[in-house]
């Protein structure tokens, strides 16, 4: 039988909805992608606030050379320490509902981050701002995987999303950039509080709840492992640019390796575990992961360093980065949105390593700069590597839950973006090591960003040879004489006969 209506208080239904609203669902459906990308727009931007503005944010809290690496890593810290654990609780206790409570989060953080005076309340508000972003992310994805069946237009809708993980990217420095010689560092928090709080609210009143057919229960030794194990090896990459045999990076990256061991041990033997680890056997999930390590490894790397090396290197000001990562961002959207509309259906995988390919020569291009060099000479680059992660970007949320069990899009979304930001920190660490080598006068920079780019388009590289080799094993022959087999379906029509699930919206018959 097929579910015509919610248990009490799911919200599964939008008014107007029902057999006799055949426009409603795509009504339903264009809302929630459009909020999706919103979430991941306002998301990006305030990642990348303190990118382009670190130098007024320090003076304004006061932050010593040694704590400005750590404004600049919070956010992401909070981010890739409950990206998984909120992806989760959204699959089981509402997506709309985890990525409402996300936007609040950011809203408040960061009115608290505007009203900072000290490097530790600043912190606590970037943190927070990590968690809340955490929160938007992970459900984004699922909210979207809810709402469209398995087929073209679900194929369309996540390369959207795919798309809008560069926009913010190009948005974020020329905010911050442009309102703090007039406004002060402070108004880009404000104004960014401004749009989390507008989001929520939209989200609250637009969005349609749903969850996952199967509820699991909370995993506390899951996350709390999980989590903790990625804090700290952040931490010590954080603080393994200062010095690698400092006690302390020592002792963080050890403690790192011992509870990741713990969260593999104890997510072996739960019956419900927050991560199978039977995922990473799907060739499909394991490319997926494996692309976006690659793009956090190399690419965002990239655009995490290049205000610094275009600043003290070039003697170019914050603008000037922006206006690359501004190339880099207007070439990734275009291509994402320009693959999933005229080239739909294409080889998931193959994309992925093409998308890996074209950003390792991306990157490749921006070799040999030295401090007399326009900060133009790094434009084609930023096109180029843009191209490619838009290839990459227009597939990665599709391989990424086409690989998990029905109604678990929310937990893809957030392995796969944490996988990101933990190639992104192990990278941004290693770029930063590479150019200190070289001294912190401008040729000493300039020096550094040539070796240093050679090892992030080396990461690129290696990232589409290891997706190209996840190739999937070929199906067995059914016996002679066996009946054909009919493909099980994904996301919410995988249960539409089931009664009394959660994971599905009546459709006219």
């Amino acid at each position: 039988m097929v579910v015509t209506g919610p248990r009490p208080g799911s919200h599964l239904v939008p008014p107007g909805t029902g057999p006799g609203a055949p426009g409603a669902e795509r009504l339903m459906q264009r809302r929630t992608l459009a909020i999706a990308v919103a979430g991941n727009l306002v998301v990006l931007i305030v990642y990348c606030l303190p990118l382009s503005i670190l130098p007024a944010i320090s003076d304004g809290v006061g932050a010593s050379s040694d704590t400005q690496t750590w404004l600049l890593a919070a956010v992401s810290l909070g981010m890739a320490t409950t990206l998984l654990p909120a992806g989760a609780l959204g699959d089981d206790y509402g997506r709309r509902r985890v990525f409402v409570a996300g936007a609040a989060l950011l809203a408040a953080a960061s009115v608290v981050c505007a009203l900072a005076s000290t490097p530790g309340v600043f912190l606590a508000g970037a943190l927070a701002q990590g968690v809340g972003s955490a929160a938007v992310m992970a459900c984004s994805l699922g909210l979207i995987v809810h709402a469209y069946p398995e087929g073209p237009a679900r194929r369309g809708a996540t390369g959207i999303w795919g798309a809008s993980l560069a926009s913010g990217i190009g948005i974020g420095p020329w905010m911050a950039a442009g309102l703090e010689p007039v406004a002060g560092w402070e108004a880009s928090f404000v104004l960014a509080a401004g749009f989390a709080a507008v989001l929520a609210l939209v989200a609250q009143r637009l969005l349609v709840e749903s969850r996952a057919p199967d509820h699991k229960p909370i995993d506390p030794a899951g996350m709390v492992l999980l989590g903790s194990a990625v804090g700290t090896l952040i931490g010590g990459m954080v603080r393994g640019r200062s010095g690698w045999s400092d006690p302390m990076t020592v002792v963080l990256l050890v403690t790192a390796a011992v509870l990741a061991a713990l969260f593999v041990l104890v997510e072996s033997r739960r019956r419900a575990p927050m991560l199978p680890l039977s995922l990473f056997r799907s060739r499909r999930f394991l490319a997926a992961t494996l692309a976006s390590s690659a793009m956090g490894l190399g690419m965002i790397t990239v655009l995490s360093y290049v205000s610094t090396a275009v600043q003290r290197g070039l003697g170019a000001d914050a603008l000037a980065g922006a206006a690359l990562v501004t190339c880099w961002s207007v070439a990734s959207v275009s291509t994402s949105l320009a693959v999933s509309r005229f080239l739909p259906g294409q080889n998931g995988r193959h994309q992925l390593a093409l998308g890996q390919l074209v950003i390792g020569i991306g990157l490749l291009s921006m070799w040999d700069l030295h401090t007399g060099s326009p900060t133009s000479t790094l434009a084609a680059g930023f096109v180029l590597s843009g191209i490619g992660a838009g290839i990459a970007n227009a597939a990665i949320g599709g391989e990424a839950v086409a690989a998990v069990p029905a109604g678990r899009g929310s937990l893809a979304s957030g392995a796969n973006i944490t996988a990101r930001y933990i190639g992104s920190s192990i990278g941004v660490a290693i770029f930063a090591t590479i150019v200190a080598d070289h001294g912190t006068d401008a040729a000493g920079v300039t020096a550094g960003w040539n070796a240093a780019i050679l090892v992030t388009a080396g990461f690129s590289l290696l990232g589409a040879l290891a997706v190209l080799a996840c190739r999937p094993a070929p199906e067995p022959a059914p016996p002679p004489g066996s009946e054909p087999q009919i493909p099980a379906l994904e996301g919410k029509h995988a249960f539409a006969e089931a009664p009394g699930v959660d994971d599905t919206l009546p459709r006219k018959r």
